[in-house]
């Protein structure tokens, strides 16, 4: 843990800051592989893709907060009347802020006719 000169240590500073918009993209498109893959009856290693989104633009963000914020797209998915990916059951505390962008995430996935939240093989 790299530590400034009396400040939050580096790795807790993405703690406190809202998610921006590219970040909550690259949730969803992550979400949209889970739920292809369980659409296909495919097997898609969540922690490896946890940790590969850690990697790149998530890389501030912890393993418990990219799976939360996946169980807060699982409750936004069943607030709109589709399933949810298995293994990230809705969240009790759905993040509000971002329904829209799920709304519009499915809306495009339906009208491209692919695979929707809880469709499996």
């Amino acid at each position: 843990m790299v530590r400034l000169p009396n400040q939050t240590p580096v790795n807790q500073m993405a703690k406190s800051l809202p998610w921006s918009i590219h970040e909550n993209k690259a949730l969803l498109r992550a979400y949209g592989l889970l739920v292809d893959a369980e659409a296909e009856g495919r097997y898609l290693n969540k922690r490896q893709l946890v940790r590969t989104l850690q990697a790149g633009i998530l890389s501030n963000r912890s393993k418990g907060s990219i799976e939360a914020k996946f169980m807060n797209i699982s409750a936004a998915c069943e607030k709109y009347g589709f399933g949810y990916v298995t293994g990230y059951r809705p969240a009790a505390n759905m993040q509000r802020s971002l329904l829209p962008m799920v709304r519009q995430w499915l809306t495009i996935r339906e009208n491209a006719g692919l695979p929707m939240p809880g469709d499996r093989e």
